[in-house]
């Protein structure tokens, strides 16, 4: 796990930056590749967790939640998709009208997809019928 945090950071932070976390031994590397590291014992200490990293705790049960809920599990090749589709989501939760109106423009926007591109053929025809009757 250790590896997976060193090498993430390495790649997606500013070298030198400042890194709060918690004083998991995952994140002990980071001080020597050269980041500011501040690991702060807060493990079961919910009053300390929420002072020192507001809204982790909110963010990562929400995203499981989802996770589960929605897809139960994901696909590595497809994760930085439903992590970008989450936090599309949670940065507008408290705003539906505005996500509503990014949903009409966004469908307004988009052409329909074809007959061809659902079936693979571009026969008009429907395969599957349904008596109503």
């Amino acid at each position: 796990m250790a590896v997976n945090v060193n090498q993430f950071a390495q790649n997606c932070i500013s070298p030198g930056a400042s890194i709060v976390s918690d004083d998991g031994a995952e994140f002990s590397g980071l001080s020597k590749l050269g980041f500011k590291h501040d690991a702060v014992a807060i493990r079961g200490d919910k009053m300390k967790m929420d002072s020192t990293l507001p809204m982790i705790s909110v963010v990562t049960a929400n995203l499981k939640t989802w996770i589960d809920g929605t897809f139960h599990g994901v696909l590595k090749k497809h994760l930085q998709a439903y992590l970008n589709e989450f936090m599309f989501r949670f940065n507008r939760r408290f705003y539906r009208a505005v996500s509503f109106r990014s949903l009409l423009e966004l469908g307004s926007l988009t052409p329909g997809v074809t007959y061809k591109a659902v079936y693979g053929k571009s026969d008009a025809k429907i395969d599957h019928e349904f008596d109503i009757g």
